[in-house]
């Protein structure tokens, strides 16, 4: 699942420029931040993937940290009139894909602490 999670993140940090770039004319590096973490997430998912404990969990806490993060964009974006739909929906979709990578986590007991 985190390989899902991750693909959704570089996928909206590729609309996310796009749409910018289109709009604006200009390219900005803060689009490819989502892609930047997903990045991290998937390698340190790499590197702890076969250990036990509670490093297991750290893939997970970033996922979490940065599911915070677009949650609480996406509350703010979404009620301002003046912020492009596809913003809306990119913060919209990063945050639900965080939150449910982690409850699928959880729930089909992928990680396991010894």
């Amino acid at each position: 699942m985190i390989k899902t999670h991750v693909t959704i993140l570089v996928a909206c940090s590729a609309i996310g420029f796009t749409g910018h770039y289109l709009q604006f004319g200009v390219a900005r590096l803060t689009p490819w931040i989502p892609a930047g973490m997903g990045l991290l997430i998937l390698l340190v998912n790499f590197l702890v993937k076969n250990e036990k404990g509670l490093l297991n969990y750290l893939p997970l806490i970033l996922v979490l940290a940065f599911g915070i993060l677009t949650t609480n964009m996406f509350i703010r974006f979404f009620p301002q009139d003046f912020q492009p739909i596809r913003k809306k929906i990119i913060f919209g979709l990063m945050s639900a894909s965080a939150w449910i990578t982690i409850v699928y986590k959880f729930l089909y007991r992928e990680i396991y602490i010894d």
